[in-house]
């Protein structure tokens, strides 16, 4: 890193395990042993949970699962789902079950339709604009964490802001 990229570390433990997964060096052999600990508790738990919902001997789940990736044909073909579908035929299925003539579903946050949305927008009674009037000139700031909030990837940042009108 410091010879391609111009890039140093410098760190202040408070213990010899503070700096937990570093990415300026390899993993010491207790992070690696941590590390592969949890990937087992947690595969362990997944078949766990896959053999009591599938009726399955741990074993068998296990035998099937070794972090293989299967299509939908050949899941069904295991015994790994039972059918086809999305979360409309879940919810369907799940009533069924439950022995539900009637139900009803609602989607949170709630939409609003989009010329209500276009209509609040023009006079100022979208959430936004809302927020820009208890704020005020604070509202640049606001935006500015929100902004930076949405960003993906790795970033770098100044420790100014510039402001040109």
């Amino acid at each position: 890193m410091k010879n391609k990229l111009g890039i140093t570390f410098d760190e202040a433990n408070t213990n010899k395990n503070s700096g937990f997964i570093p990415v300026q060096r390899p993993l010491t052999p207790f992070e690696h042993a941590v590390i592969q600990k949890e990937i087992e508790d947690f595969y362990d738990t997944f078949i766990t949970k896959v053999a009591e919902g599938r009726k399955l001997t741990k074993a068998q789940v296990d035998s099937i699962g070794q972090g293989r990736v299967w299509s939908g044909v050949d899941a069904k073909k295991i015994g790994l789902i039972d059918d086809f579908g999305g979360l409309n035929k879940a919810i369907e299925l799940a009533a069924e079950l439950a022995k539900l003539k009637t139900y009803k579903l609602w989607a949170l946050p709630e939409q609003k339709e989009p010329i209500q949305q276009i209509i609040d927008e023009i006079f100022g009674n979208s959430p936004e604009s809302r927020i820009q009037s208890v704020m005020g000139e604070d509202y640049k700031y606001y935006k500015t964490i929100k902004e930076i909030r949405s960003m993906k990837g790795i970033q770098a940042r100044m420790l100014i802001s510039l402001d040109i009108f």
